[in-house]
């Protein structure tokens, strides 16, 4: 608590402006979470029109109003929501999965408190959704201008987690005359190609290892292959498991050491057996739960590893020689290389907290955004916050809301100040901290390596 209100009372001595809150409203709204009962009475719930020919339902929308605005409107973009419904997850009707839902819950009421008005969308889409993501959120700003801004003007700041962090960066990246600034959690900032090639890489190597498992390639995925699995613990960090990987993985802890050496998938060195068990069932739930919609939404399958070589096995030759290869489809490729990925062409600060061994979405991304900025001569507008100073070490967006919070101070400081920061002294101790230990030393040349070629590939290849 002391945290907070230290951060609390910096925000408030910055000068921020304060205004009135208009009155709201709300008629045939979405219901709001329960978990926001809390502060429901500064909240307005509504379904407005997404304005989007290919998605035209109506989107939901919640709007939370300070009874003292500052003129800073903040704006949340959610994660990944399966298409599918899984056991334990819940889709609140203002559109966001519960477990964020509950997240913001201890959030919403301190940044309500400092004079922020903060707003959140539901997407026109379930799945990957960067492209519907984009229009709805545009339009959710909008909409707060036209019925609670006295002036119609509001400074935005985006904050997003998972899927929501590429969302944020993308917006920062193409909008930035609409948003002042960005914080990302978890996100996939390095572009959901290299996601696809992560859990794509992952999927064939295992197969190679444990062949038993499956029956079926890493792209010719049944429609009901996703019935094998089976609801778990909370506390195992995946809401369904497969048995059978589970089995497969306590039976032969050799494959598994070779798995993780070719992969180099993150787990907790503290912790190894559980958390690489874990880390497994993470990346083959988005492979089994995920592929069909991110084959529908880009039109075919965007992985390609006809050209990949893996190595640091026991025997790379023949590791080479029986992994299955895939060609992928390139409309695919490209059309996730247009609507999917990031630039680096980033003009406003953006702050990024990433777990060091994240299972879902790998700390690599972060590395892979920075070089971005790099290249793009933009890299004094990102700040990474180095792993382990704030976040656990393990995990997929494993924040407190005190961490949270501290992050979102950061971005606000960080946009009250027009010139560049000191961001850039501090990448060096954000790269050193974010190789996880236990990785090859050359870590960061192979994830550099990969960036390299995947760049002359998609330049060079079709």
């Amino acid at each position: 608590m002391k945290r907070i209100l230290t951060i609390a009372t910096i925000l408030v001595a910055c000068g921020l402006a304060l205004g009135q809150a208009p009155a709201l409203h709300a008629e045939d709204a979405p219901e709001l979470p329960d978990s926001w009962a809390g502060f429901a009475d500064r909240c307005d719930a509504a379904y407005i029109d997404s304005g989007n020919a290919r998605y035209p339902d109506d989107q939901a929308v919640t709007v939370c109003f300070p009874d003292n605005w500052n003129g800073t409107l903040v704006v949340y973009a959610h994660g990944y929501v399966s298409p599918r419904d899984v056991p334990g997850v819940v889709v609140e009707e203002i559109g966001l999965p519960d477990y964020e839902a509950d997240l913001l819950a201890g959030v919403i009421p301190t940044v309500l408190d400092l004079g922020f008005a903060t707003a959140t969308t539901g997407y026109s889409k379930l799945g990957w959704a960067l492209e519907p993501a984009q229009d709805n959120i545009l339009t959710l700003v909008d909409h707060f201008k036209d019925n609670y801004s006295p002036d119609g003007k509001a400074k935005v700041l985006m904050v997003g987690a998972s899927e929501g962090g590429i969302i944020t960066t993308m917006m920062l990246e193409r909008f930035p005359e609409t948003f002042a600034g960005g914080l990302s959690l978890c996100g996939v900032v390095g572009g959901a190609p290299y996601q696809f090639a992560y859990i794509g890489d992952f999927r064939v190597v295992f197969d190679y290892y444990f062949p038993d498992v499956f029956d079926f390639g890493a792209a010719d995925i049944p429609a009901d292959a996703y019935e094998d699995w089976v609801p778990t613990p909370e506390e195992a960090g995946s809401p369904v498991i497969l048995p059978e990987a589970a089995a497969a993985f306590e039976a032969d802890p050799a494959a598994v050491d070779e798995l993780f050496a070719v992969t180099d998938a993150p787990a907790d060195p503290a912790n190894l057996d559980a958390t690489r068990q874990n880390t497994m069932q993470q990346i083959l739930f988005y492979n089994i739960w995920g592929s069909e919609d991110a084959f529908e939404t880009t039109g075919g399958s965007p992985f390609r590893n006809v050209f990949t070589y893996y190595y640091g096995s026991s025997d790379d030759r023949a590791l080479n020689r029986g992994v299955e290869r895939l060609w992928g489809d390139s409309s695919a490729r490209s059309y996730a290389r247009e609507y999917y990925e990031t630039t680096g062409d980033l003009e406003r600060p953006l702050i990024t907290i990433h777990n060091r061994y994240d299972p879902a979405v790998p700390f690599e991304h972060e590395i892979i955004y920075l070089l971005r900025t790099a290249f793009q001569g933009n890299l004094g507008n990102l700040l990474v916050i180095p792993p382990g100073l704030l976040a656990e070490d393990y995990g997929h967006c494993n924040f407190t809301e005190t961490e949270t919070l501290v992050a979102f101070g950061l971005l606000v400081l960080r946009t009250l100040n027009a010139e560049p920061s000191a961001a850039v002294d501090i990448q060096a101790d954000a790269l050193r901290r974010g190789i996880p230990h236990g990785h090859r030393l050359d870590a960061l040349e192979r994830v550099s390596a990969r960036f390299t070629q995947q760049l002359y590939l998609d330049n060079n290849s079709e």
